[in-house]
């Protein structure tokens, strides 16, 4: 079918015939849910890599469901959560002995998510209850070592919220300005606590991630930082920018980079709200596309960069992505390799037009 992204704006009823044009699209990959596909070639793959016609359909099939389904990786559904709670899933199940721990380390305190979205001051819109549950709920606080770096004024709420935790470490948020300050530098505190590959970092403050990134060169390239996921508001062509950059620098340190989202669901006996996580599409190198950084619809994207080596990419990639027959391990031939993609476990949750790009784009009145 036509692809949204590519008609003209200046039709008359662009909205309409986007909303249909998205919908064709994605029924489109509906009727065809698996692609059998006999590659001519012997080359082998390495670590974290597809075949170039698999990449293929699973770059049209993340198109495709993002511009129906953008709603959905909204930070406002928590798709960072999903994240670290599906890490330490992982992460559990492959801890050698009891009393190794992770490192959950969490830069700048969220915003209630409500807040945020309209604007709200920092020392109102602190939100240490939801954080608190989603620390609990994710499993950080029992399975992790934790430090939390929060701004001055913050520390002592911060320090009351965690009192009783084990192995919780809470300090100040340098400033972007103070030489003697930065990630790197704290990392060290962290990197004693922890085996290799079981660092999970969470930058909550989309607007500090390019100033921590270039400053956390020796955390990057320790390899023992796993996971670090962060977010994203497209609101000017700068930030679309700095988003691309942001993936390729991620990418330059041996990383995936993945866009998260998930689907709120009823509370959790444990948690102030449950999320259960739905497709992580993988954006770096080929999968990029500029559909995925569209400016000004009132969407904050969470995004996940893991560890090639990591084995959370693998369980990514075989139980989170749209196309997950489109790998191979390492070594292995891409000849006859069948590349499939199946929808269904991601569609469950129903959406209306206005979770797509086209119905976001209406809503903020992009086109009339």
């Amino acid at each position: 079918g036509p692809r949204a992204r590519a008609m003209p704006p200046s039709l008359p009823q662009f909205g309409v015939l986007l909303l249909s044009a998205v919908t064709c699209y994605i029924l489109g990959y509906h009727a065809t849910q698996v692609f059998p596909l006999v590659l001519d070639s012997n080359d082998a793959l390495a670590l974290g890599e597809m075949s170039r016609m698999c990449a293929a359909r699973l770059r049209e099939a993340q198109i495709g469901y993002f511009s129906s389904r953008a709603c959905l990786f909204n930070v406002s559904n928590s798709g960072d959560w999903a994240a670290a709670s599906l890490y330490l899933e992982v992460w559990h199940k492959l801890s050698r002995m009891q009393d190794d721990k992770c490192a959950f380390v969490t830069v700048g305190l969220p915003l209630a998510r409500d807040a945020a979205a309209a604007g709200g001051g920092m020392q109102y819109a602190l939100d240490t209850e939801e954080w608190q549950a989603n620390m609990h709920g994710s499993g950080a606080f029992r399975d992790c070592a934790t430090f939390t770096y929060a701004t001055p004024e913050q520390v002592p709420v911060v320090q009351k919220v965690v009192e009783g935790q084990r192995h919780a470490y809470v300090g100040p948020l340098w400033q972007d300005s103070d030489e003697a300050g930065s990630l790197d530098i704290e990392y060290a505190k962290v990197a004693a606590a922890v085996i290799d590959g079981s660092v999970f970092v969470w930058i909550s403050d989309p607007h500090r991630s390019p100033t921590i990134f270039k400053r956390f060169h020796g955390g990057l390239s320790s390899k023992k930082v796993a996971v670090i996921v962060w977010h994203r508001n497209i609101g000017s062509v700068a930030a679309q920018g700095a988003l691309k950059d942001e993936v390729d620098y991620m990418v330059s340190y041996g990383y995936a980079v993945y866009l998260a989202s998930a689907s709120p669901e009823a509370m959790g006996h444990d948690y102030k709200h449950a999320v259960r996580p739905n497709a992580f599409m993988r954006v770096d190198g080929t999968m990029w596309d500029q559909s995925f950084a569209v400016m000004n619809l009132d969407l904050t994207l969470s995004l996940v960069a893991v560890r090639l080596e990591h084995p959370y990419r693998e369980y990514l990639e075989s139980q989170r992505s749209l196309c997950p027959g489109s790998r191979s391990a390492p070594g292995q031939s891409v000849n006859n390799m069948a590349c499939e993609c199946h929808f269904e476990k991601f569609t469950s949750t129903a959406v209306d037009n206005s979770c797509g790009m086209a119905g976001l784009m209406i809503a903020k009145g992009r086109f009339s």
